[in-house]
């Protein structure tokens, strides 16, 4: 292009992950502070993500307040005005077997106001996050994915953002499934005059099936099984866990046969209460908040 002319200047484009879009990167990535930015950061979540995922000061400080290096979070603010211009949330999470227990690391959300997106912000952000993942949380971090499990905003990239902005992760180097495919739901129902259909639970009566609460001093009989048979998914024997020494045993459910073999268990809570567990997963309750 330039034949032997040496060129200096840089062009005000660039190619995802190239030298260019790296010189553009000048933003400086703070730690999250709860006193100092979690009502800015509620703002910021409003202003991205409100109209489809409204959230509240009291459910963000829940489920961003957690122990480092577990949850650690990171802004992006206006050096002039001191404004908020972009968060990243991070947690890792224990996965495998017992006797191959690793972590996983996630970047669990990242949001940057959208009259200033295209400057820089996000790429600081994801790469500063990245860069944490791998040095600075536990060393036998094996993997990194987009989404979380315990707590969780979204198990992924939510399908209903922009394809622009879908994009964005792929060229961070992120493999995002086709559009339809791979994709993860997080399901909640009113149980207010549920009743469960007779010709489901005949079968199950006939073969001595019953299905009950968990009582205190059984739960330790329980957590076997499930280190037993669950352990390979990320982050379900710490939600059980989290339920020891607590009121909310009785939460945990299980079927059992005819001998007291335990066959099935589930967590049952309501979005309302103080369960560990709904303030690990927030949108039941915050869904029926803003509804009603």
């Amino acid at each position: 292009m330039f034949g032997e002319i040496s060129a200096h200047g840089i062009l005000p484009v660039a190619v995802p992950g190239s030298m260019v879009e790296r010189d553009q990167r000048r933003w400086r990535v703070e730690d999250w502070n709860a006193r100092r930015d979690l009502y800015p950061t509620v703002d910021l979540w409003q202003e991205c993500l409100g109209d489809n995922w409204p959230m509240d000061a009291h459910t963000l400080s829940v489920m961003l307040d957690r122990p480092q290096p577990w949850a650690k979070h990171f802004v992006v603010r206006d050096g002039k005005t001191n404004t908020l211009l972009g968060f990243a949330a991070t947690y890792a999470i224990q996965a495998g077997a017992v006797e191959d227990r690793y972590v996983i690391g996630s970047l669990a959300c990242l949001m940057v106001l959208p009259s200033r997106r295209n400057l820089g912000i996000g790429l600081s952000l994801h790469d500063h996050v990245m860069k944490f993942l791998k040095t600075g949380v536990d060393p036998t971090l094996r993997q990194a994915q987009l989404g979380s499990i315990f707590p969780r905003f979204f198990p992924g990239l939510p399908t209903n953002i922009p394809r622009r902005q879908q994009a964005w992760f792929r060229h961070r180097g992120w493999k995002l499934p086709p559009a339809g495919q791979g994709t993860c739901s997080d399901v909640f129902a009113d149980l207010t005059s549920f009743k469960v259909p007779v010709e489901v639970m005949r079968p199950h009566q006939e073969a001595g099936v019953t299905f009950r609460p968990v009582e205190p001093e059984e739960f330790d009989k329980v957590m076997e099984f499930e280190i037993a048979n669950f352990t390979k998914y990320p982050g379900w024997i710490e939600a059980h866990q989290a339920l020891k020494d607590t009121d909310h045993v009785g939460d945990l459910m299980v079927a059992v046969d005819k001998e007291g073999k335990y066959l099935a268990s589930a967590i049952a809570y309501s979005p309302m209460e103080n369960n560990p567990i709904a303030r690990l997963l927030p949108w039941p309750r915050l869904i029926g908040i803003f509804k009603s």
